[in-house]
């Protein structure tokens, strides 16, 4: 015989087991949503805490008696329209993501917003949380270089900053060895690639700071070759020296372009996945409301379980995780080309900088030399890469009618419509490979300045034209561009050069 253990029981052992089962869901449920605010959490933990908690919700557990349901202080959505913020917390009401803040159940606060992730359905409260860790992220990941950009302008050290980072110091030796080789061959430093260097540095306010910025990079990178003895060694060294922070500058772009990339490789793809898995709960709940037609009570219920949920996943995408990716983007692309004229013809815009010192701003602003550009060609091509590979999964998060009908049953407005025909990484993948084709047509410009170098000291010295070395270089150019047609023109206009 099965009993069931209702309000009218008067079995106290079966109301006492009936209590603590409610409050091990319970407490169940808060670990869940604990679980959906965690940054660090993978994507496997986020999907099985979704799953999880969706189920533990199908109990239909009661509220606490001390809480009697009331979830103050929640995530609203502004004039109930689609234009999704979160509110700001106070000071006092900052508190670390990892767990409630303010005394509310199920209410996080991540970077200065507040999320009532019971508000809305499992998923969708998951795709808010990690949307609002991104955005943090990519605040910080901003901040942090200009920090340390202008911690090394006041003198300190680019490895002192970064102690301890295992990637940064195989940057800096990678970049050590490549100086080291450079001053064992005279012509694999482009004075041409110095001069251009120069005259955009030179161009800007602060012209008198930046004639030693890119040259004394390059130059002393070559210098040395001509053997002239230890007095012109000592100077270079000393040289070298005075300038250190510059090439302490340039490797910091170097690291803030591979970390702005870093970011995107990990987070846009399991933002993703969080959105798919809202995607189906909005399915599911379209066909619900749907076969609830027929009758008031069941579709009355469905819209007062989240009925301060009246958005979908995409435009979670599109109003909350879009900004932020088009930042990280247009960081990754001024650190890698400083702010020269792109081939839209307009110039790149400044992530960080704008009210620094001239000295440092015209470093910051000016084009990269050969090896660290090298570097941050190959980090924007992987960027490209996975924002490619995203943009229709973007797009497949587009509401269908049957869920924008559900979302306007909801409010009564029609909440998706406005966004039927916007695609979401449309102008990031345009920003990216906009960046990725002019550093790779700068790397083309510079290939061809150091063969035909190479091809003039030797033509000196034999008489004949090296086609060899031509040869070479449109092969390695040929094996590493990721955009080689769109480089076409550098490449026939560097062949007719050597």
């Amino acid at each position: 015989r099965v009993t069931i253990i209702d309000d009218n029981c008067n079995i106290d052992l079966l109301n006492h087991v009936k209590h603590k089962a409610a409050e091990c869901a319970r407490d169940a449920r808060i670990d869940l949503e604990s679980r959906l605010a965690r940054e660090n959490s993978s994507i496997s933990s986020l999907l099985e805490a979704i799953r999880d908690l969706r189920e533990l919700l199908e109990l239909q557990v009661p509220p606490s008696p001390s809480t009697n349901g009331n979830n103050n202080g929640t995530h609203t959505n502004k004039n109930g329209d689609v234009v999704i913020t979160t509110t700001a917390a106070t000071p006092k009401q900052k508190t670390n993501a990892s767990g409630a803040g303010g005394g509310h159940q199920g209410l996080f606060h991540v970077g200065g917003f507040r999320i009532q992730v019971r508000d809305h359905p499992p998923a969708l409260a998951c795709l808010l949380l990690q949307s609002a860790h991104f955005t943090l992220l990519v605040r910080r990941a901003i901040e942090e270089t200009e920090s340390n950009t202008q911690l090394i302008f006041e003198g300190e050290s680019l490895s002192k900053l970064h102690g301890g980072d295992t990637n940064v110091e195989q940057l800096l030796q990678n970049n050590s060895s490549d100086a080291e080789s450079n001053s064992n061959n005279h012509a694999s430093t482009p004075t041409s690639t110095t001069a251009n260097m120069d005259t955009s540095v030179g161009s800007s306010k602060g012209g008198a700071a930046g004639g030693t910025t890119a040259s004394s990079i390059s130059t002393n990178a070559g210098g040395g070759a001509g053997g002239s003895g230890s007095s012109t060694v000592s100077s270079t060294a000393k040289k070298t020296s005075s300038n250190q922070w510059k090439y302490d500058i340039l490797d910091a772009r170097v690291i803030a372009t591979i970390r702005a990339a870093e970011v995107v490789q990990r987070w846009l793809p399991r933002l993703l996945q969080i959105g798919n898995a809202a995607h189906e709960d909005e399915k599911r709940r379209a066909a619900r409301i749907g076969g609830h037609k027929g009758s008031d009570g069941g579709k009355e219920d469905d819209q007062d379980e989240y009925k301060n949920s009246s958005f979908s996943a995409f435009e979670v995408v599109l109003t909350n995780i879009t900004p932020a990716l088009n930042l990280i983007v247009e960081h990754a692309a001024f650190c890698a080309l400083g702010s020269s004229t792109r081939t839209s013809g307009s110039d790149i815009k400044m992530s960080f900088g704008k009210r620094t010192q001239d000295k440092l701003r015209v470093l910051l602003r000016s084009p990269l030399p050969p090896a660290q550009s090298s570097k941050c060609s190959k980090e924007l091509a992987k960027l490209v890469e996975v924002i490619v590979n995203s943009s229709s999964t973007a797009n497949g998060l587009r509401p269908t009618q049957a869920i924008a009908a559900a979302l306007a049953s909801t409010k009564g407005s029609s909440a998706s419509s406005a966004f039927a025909r916007i695609s979401p990484l449309d102008d990031c993948r345009l920003l990216a490979e906009e960046a990725v084709v002019t550093v790779e047509k700068r790397r083309c410009i510079y290939a061809f300045d150091v063969c035909s170098r190479t091809c003039f000291s030797r033509a000196q010295g034999s008489g004949k034209f090296d086609i060899e070395s031509l040869l070479g270089c449109l092969q390695n150019l040929l094996n590493e561009l990721t955009r080689a047609e769109d480089c076409a023109d550098e490449v026939e206009k560097g062949c007719e050069i050597v």
